[in-house]
This record gives C-alpha cells, sequence and structure tokens, in this order.
C-alpha cells in the first residue's frame, strides 16, 4: 500500500488520470481509507478533475466554429489597431 507521503509526492507531481491504473488503484483506495490524509488528497484529486474538464471545454470552445457577426467585428477591430498604430 501506499503511504500518505508517496500519495501526496504522486499528486503533487503530475495528474493522478496520468498514472498506471495499478498506480491510481492504488492510489484511490489509500485517499478512501486513510483518514489522516483522505480529504485533502481527495480534494486535490477534484481540483484536477475540475482543471481537466475546463481544459476540455476550453479547448472545444476554440475548435467551434465562430458566428460571421463576430468574425466581421473582430476583423474591423484588428484592421483599426493596425490603421492606429500605422498613424
Amino acid at each position: 500500500m501506499l503511504t500518505c507521503k508517496q500519495v501526496s509526492k504522486a499528486l503533487a507531481e503530475t495528474d493522478y488520470q496520468d498514472l498506471p491504473a495499478w498506480k491510481r488503484c492504488m492510489l484511490r483506495f489509500h485517499v478512501t481509507i486513510c483518514f489522516v490524509c483522505g480529504k485533502f488528497n481527495t480534494n486535490i484529486m477534484l481540483f484536477q478533475d475540475m482543471a481537466r474538464a475546463f481544459r476540455r471545454h476550453e479547448e472545444d470552445a476554440i475548435t467551434e466554429k465562430a458566428p460571421e457577426q463576430a468574425k466581421a467585428k473582430w476583423a474591423r477591430t484588428i484592421e483599426s489597431n493596425i490603421s492606429a498604430k500605422d498613424a
């Protein structure tokens, strides 16, 4: 079984989803039964899950197509900023 120090180190160094399956299983088991570090490390795992979900959401937003009106507005803004620099 992993020690509290090993669990905390593993969570601090990498996302627990990137760990090998056996280590992820041992980590979850330790966090479930350990009253000393369970709450703290559970919160770290939750924050990692939230960051991963946010990252996926941002990647999805980037790949979606912007409406034509928004593209035209961005183009006008960029053109006005360029012409303001040249003046």
